[in-house]
């Protein structure tokens, strides 16, 4: 909609200059080919990089000149108005106005009312194109004059000129004049800028003559020759320039951006300090070959119901792989409408920019995961929410669902997760590990609990072996029975040093693999100290070679010990008919030597097992005393997320908002009952035990302490008996489950000192969008028409004002049928969206577009309205 290439993104900082002259001064000296002063001025202007100028020749305007300026001007993308610099009878010297003119009003059907209005001006006055001569008006006739034809249709502002110099608004009028004006309706309406305001003092002395209501200040570089034009003012070392933030080249524009409040006058082109989506371009489907841009501020997707901009917002969410939060609602018809956009091998490419003014490229194929390209490169795994933008989505109704469910983990998560991102890390690592020895536990205990039956085993097999000690068979079959005893030992040696090996391969595989490379850094800034540590590090890797050494000898050992092994096997062998012959030749009567061999055999590994459970035991003891460490290092881990969470919360709550963050420890005993009452299912334990036991335990980490003592509060809950049993072996059943569960911690959203779950809708809505609006670090917030239940006094009296104030710091990408949100906030980029053909089509630009203007009007319901508001409000926070 907008065809400069300036405005591709919206509204955007581009530097002006308000004082022109051009060769139709008398005061301007040219000397060059008049037909290529056209050429060499625009040329001029570009050079300085001027995007916005004003044509202000002394009480004149050559139309013709102005004409080839402005048509030229726009070709390079440089807006010119037409202006003159009117002398009026104020002062000693007369007083210089810098008067700006609509120029599609002011020259209108081949009428110049410019020169209209300047004939007039001067009746009665001869060879008035000269800089000292003064016009018939003083300056509130001026502005009478001015607003006579603004009346007519005809509009204008006046910026004084060089107010500080001679001729100028401060040098030619007293305070006393100055209050005057200051109560002067026309004066307050019309003089928009004050031009080279140079002294603080003179400022100080301003503020308190016009009751702190002064217009904007802005260059002008005053030129007299090709030279000059454009030229910056130098104030000691300082460059003297303005920036003027515009969506489109019209005068409506141009003046709007001068009032104080709107916030688009700046000496400088404003710092962009976060991350931003640049734009998102479309390969198949309904945008086939289309690119929408974005600002890296406020940014509004308009249309009726049903006509697309719902499915923008999601595909944008879509291409960024941000996920739905917990409570988000009709998932399924989101990630359908995506599908409808993009179809079946439809692919999406967003640029986006980080903080570090560093661009990279997402590309997602339909059902494909994304891939993160800069300069060109992929960076594999590279997650785009976590290490590029810090991104808040809300889908359309995600806010009127938590506003109906209450304020919890998952906005809190949103807002302040990657605040405890670290500690969560930590946290997930300390779960494993208690799982991990858990596990051990469980295993070892059913080890343990097999001790007895081999007790009973072994105690049977003794008894059965005395049977044989009254006719001495021992005696008889000893070689045998040492020759087994000595084949178990062999066999231990070589399991043991095997399974040595293989554990000593497999940690050197990890020294090849991580501390080989590690060694290989270099510190760019502790040379000296890493120097010191490579030095320990050769020194290990020597060790390490010298442990090699060693692995490969114990190997040529072990191949060694298997020889004796098969060595053995041979004599042991040879002996089997030997032993044989023994056997045969023991002739008693319910004697069977192989009976007695084998439970000679069964004895010895019955004798190895218990040796094996009492070392095991040992670590059983071991294991029980590290989970109550790992358990007692989760509880701490537990209360520093907590903490970090107080102090990220802190920050919202002492800026004095109207909204503020409760948070309580160990707290959301709704959420820890139905845990504990899920796990506890068939063990019939009554709920009001539990809820007792929930009121006396913060958490599950608690109840393990006491779970069998006793003397504690959970058996007495419990009654000792039959529930307390069963709750005892569910516990060590799910103690996995059980010990890693955390408590929620209580959230509660305070709007002007009451809870959320005791307002109205609409103030839920508005304590939420403003708990969003607050934060400050995110780079980038999409929320799906998030005018739902609020009001248009809400809108305009707290969330323009918070997106004002975060403009430069947050991008704002809304999907809105409200029009005060796109006109209030002075929207930057505005994409109007509609179904035709079967196709889904846009158009783009900022607020300052008149064909933007007009979408608003025609297709959001109260729109003409919300520009008259614009207008009203802009004059309150003005006062």
């Amino acid at each position: 909609m907008n065809n400069y290439e300036v405005f591709k993104n919206g509204s955007t900082w581009l530097r002006a200059d308000f004082h022109l002259h051009t060769k139709s001064d008398n005061e301007f000296k040219y000397d060059g080919n008049p037909n290529e002063f056209t050429q060499k001025y625009i040329q001029r202007l570009k050079d300085n990089k001027i995007g916005v100028g004003v044509i202000t020749n002394h009480n004149k305007f050559n139309l013709d000149e102005f004409k080839d300026l402005y048509s030229k001007g726009k070709k390079e993308e440089i807006f010119l108005l037409p202006g003159v610099e009117l002398s009026v009878k104020e002062g000693q010297n007369g007083l210089h106005c810098l008067i700006v003119f609509n120029y599609e009003k002011w020259y209108k059907d081949g009428t110049n009312y410019i020169n209209a209005f300047l004939i007039s001006a001067f009746e009665g006055i001869s060879n008035f194109e000269n800089e000292n001569s003064m016009c018939k008006y003083s300056l509130i006739e001026l502005l009478k004059k001015l607003d006579e034809h603004k009346n007519d249709g005809r509009d204008s502002f006046v910026i004084m000129a060089h107010i500080e110099d001679p001729k100028g608004f401060v040098k030619e009028l007293g305070g006393s004049r100055m209050m005057e004006l200051e109560s002067n309706e026309l004066f307050r309406n019309f003089v928009l800028g004050f031009q080279k305001v140079r002294t603080g003092d003179y400022i100080k002395k301003l503020n308190t003559w016009l009751n702190n209501k002064l217009p904007s200040f802005v260059e002008g570089s005053d030129c007299k020759s090709l030279d000059e034009v454009g030229k910056k003012h130098i104030q000691g070392n300082l460059e003297k320039v303005t920036y003027i933030k515009l969506g489109d080249f019209n005068f409506d524009a141009v003046k709007y951006a001068l009032l104080p409040t709107s916030k688009r006058i700046n000496e400088s082109i404003l710092p962009i300090k976060n991350g931003y989506i640049q734009s998102i371009s479309f390969t198949g489907g309904l945008l086939n070959n289309e690119v929408l841009y974005f600002n890296n501020n406020m940014n509004n997707l308009i249309g009726i119901r049903g006509s697309g901009k719902s499915t923008i917002l999601e595909t944008i969410r879509y291409g960024l792989d941000i996920s739905f939060g917990a409570k988000a609602k009709d998932t399924d018809y989101k990630s359908d409408i995506v599908y409808n956009l993009m179809r079946s091998g439809g692919m999406l490419e967003i640029v986006i920019r980080d903080k570090h003014d560093k661009f990279y490229k997402v590309q997602r194929v339909y059902n494909e995961k994304p891939n993160v390209y800069r300069d060109d490169t992929l960076i594999p795994y590279l997650k785009i929410n976590e290490n590029l933008l810090n991104i808040l989505y809300f889908g359309q109704k995600d806010l009127s669902e938590i506003g109906e469910e209450g304020f919890g983990a998952d906005l809190i998560n949103k807002f302040f997760g990657h605040k405890v991102t670290d500690v969560r890390e930590k946290i997930n690592i300390q779960k494993q590990e208690i799982i991990k020895i858990v596990r051990e536990i469980k295993d070892l205990r059913k080890d343990l609990d097999k001790k007895n039956e081999i007790i009973e085993e072994k105690t049977g097999v003794e008894e059965r072996l005395k049977k044989y000690s009254e006719y001495n068979i021992q005696d008889k079959l000893k070689k045998q029975l040492n020759f087994e005893k000595d084949e178990s030992i062999i066999n231990q040696i070589s399991s043991f040093l095997k399974t040595m090996t293989s554990d000593l391969d497999s940690q050197l595989k990890d020294y090849n693999d991580n501390f080989v490379k590690l060694l290989k850094y270099n510190s760019e800034e502790n040379k000296q100290i890493f120097d010191k540590i490579n030095i320990v590090g050769a020194d290990v890797s020597q060790s390490i070679i010298n442990i090699l050494n060693v692995l490969t000898k114990i190997k040529l050992n072990i191949k060694q010990l298997d020889n004796y092994k098969s060595e053995f096997q041979d004599i042991y062998s040879r002996l089997k008919d030997e032993f044989a012959l023994i056997k045969r030749s023991i002739n008693i009567a319910q004697i069977n030597p192989d009976d007695f061999v084998k439970l000679h055999s069964r004895l010895n590994v019955l004798n190895v097992k218990l040796d094996e459970l009492s070392k095991r035991a040992d670590k059983f003891t071991l294991l029980e005393k590290k989970l109550v460490e790992s358990l007692n290092n989760l509880e701490k881990l537990y209360h520093v997320e907590f903490i970090n969470l107080v102090e990220a919360t802190n920050e919202l709550n002492n800026k004095g908002l109207a909204v503020k963050i409760s948070i309580e420890y160990k707290q959301d005993k709704e959420s820890y009952f139905r845990f504990l009452e899920d796990n506890l299912k068939g063990t019939r334990i009554q709920k009001t035990n539990i809820k007792k036991i929930i009121d006396t335990y913060s958490d599950t980490l608690q109840i393990f302490k006491d779970l069998f003592n006793n003397n504690s509060d959970l058996s007495n809950f419990l009654g000792g008996g039959e529930q307390l049993t069963n709750f005892r072996n569910r516990f060590i059943e799910l103690q996995e489950t059980l010990l890693t569960f955390r408590t929620p911690d209580r959230y509660t959203l305070l709007y002007k000192g009451i809870e959320l779950n005791r307002l109205s809708l609409g103030q839920r809505a508005s304590a939420l969008i403003l708990f969003i609006l607050t934060k400050e670090d995110n780079d980038v917030v999409i929320i799906d028409q998030p005018e739902d239940d609020l009001d248009n006094q809400t809108i305009y009296s707290d969330v323009i004002r918070e997106i004002n104030r975060l403009k430069g710091k947050t991008q704002f990408i809304f999907a809105t049928h409200n029009p005060n949100i796109p006109v209030l906030g002075d929207c930057e980029q505005t994409i109007s969206c509609k179904y035709s053909n079967d196709k889904l089509e846009t158009s783009s630009g900022s607020i300052d577009c008149k064909l933007i203007q007009k979408e608003i009007v025609n297709i959001m319901e109260g729109g003409e309205e919300a520009f008259n508001k614009r207008n009203m409000i802009y004059e309150i926070w003005r006062d």
